[in-house]
């Protein structure tokens, strides 16, 4: 399919000495099912080639834009630079980290579910991070959406993590254009953050597929980083995610009253100086869990509650 006079979506892969995973990345992009996209290549004052490579793809492919930045930026830097250059009008956004893949039906699959809800703000999967599968427990083996205060509550509260990396999730684009920069750039866990804060004011939607993959080997940019650069992502693993997941489940839980902050005091004494600047996101997260009550315990449970539905059990929006 060729890409039209404006793109549905905006594919973004910002980039720093990724050379032996690039090409990979490029082109599990460009074998998607679904062509009507922009892909933004934004190189990071690469070292190794990498920038070689994106300018080969770019001079083959009109859909493909490739800037390079004129100075070093720290990553969540160069991701909120990126995601300012997309198209005006495309409606979503997906990006997929250099040393990461997308299967074929990725867009194709995500895009189906958010059009058929608009209320859906950010839509995940199933993910492959190195031979592993995650999330690790059970979901329904249709698409599904639930209420964002429910996916809250399923993080903060369950330990329940289904946003991934930046590269198992796409968002709608009014929401990106929206916030100014999009990720804290001072924050450990910012995709996790700005997942939970979108879950304040729109439903979360499902594929039970697995439409990306992740590499957990040493020498990837999951690992390797430019000098003073922490990791960011809470999704790489289930060791990242329990901290500072965990520490805003403390506040949450002792609001709602579920008296449960032992399971995830083990971490508050070396977080506690990192939460103090984050004060004020923390008490979003309360107030996204404020009226949890009980927290269903089953998917059938969320799902007769009313907090989760089927694509499939209401007529489907026109794409439009």
């Amino acid at each position: 399919m060729s890409a039209g006079p404006s793109p549905l979506v905006s594919v973004l892969t910002p980039f720093y000495n990724t050379a032996p995973y690039l090409a990979e990345c490029i082109e599990s992009v460009l074998a998607q099912t679904r062509g009507d996209f922009e892909y933004l290549l934004v190189d990071n004052c690469s070292t190794d080639g990498s920038d070689d490579i994106a300018a080969g793809y770019a001079a083959r492919d009109p859909r493909i834009r490739f800037l390079r930045n004129e100075t070093f930026l720290t990553q969540l830097q160069n991701y909120n630079h990126a995601l300012e250059a997309i198209a005006p009008h495309t409606r979503y956004v997906k990006i997929v980290q250099a040393d990461d893949a997308i299967v074929p039906q990725c867009l194709a699959d995500m895009i189906a579910l958010a059009e058929a809800y608009p209320r859906v703000g950010l839509v995940s999967s199933f993910r492959l991070f190195g031979r592993r599968l995650y999330p690790r427990l059970g979901l329904s083996h249709t698409p599904f959406v639930m209420t964002g205060r429910e996916a809250g509550r399923l993080t903060l509260v369950d330990d329940f993590y289904m946003f991934g990396s930046q590269t198992t999730v796409m968002y709608r684009a009014d929401i990106v254009r929206g916030r100014r920069p999009f990720y804290p750039e001072h924050s450990t866990f910012a995709d996790a953050e700005v997942a939970l804060e979108i879950m304040l004011d729109h439903d979360f939607g499902f594929v039970p597929q697995i439409l990306s993959f992740s590499r957990d080997d040493d020498a990837s940019t999951h690992a390797v980083r430019p000098p003073r650069q922490p990791r960011h992502t809470i999704g790489r693993g289930a060791g990242h995610k329990g901290p500072i997941v965990g520490m805003h489940g403390i506040h949450l839980a002792m609001d709602a009253g579920l008296h449960r902050p032992t399971r995830y005091s083990a971490h508050a004494h070396a977080l506690a100086g990192a939460l103090a600047a984050d004060r004020g996101r923390e008490r979003q997260h309360v107030r996204l869990g404020g009226e949890i009550g009980r927290l269903p315990r089953t998917w059938n449970e969320c799902r007769e509650g009313g907090e989760v539905h089927h694509p499939a059990a209401r007529p489907r929006a026109h794409p439009g």
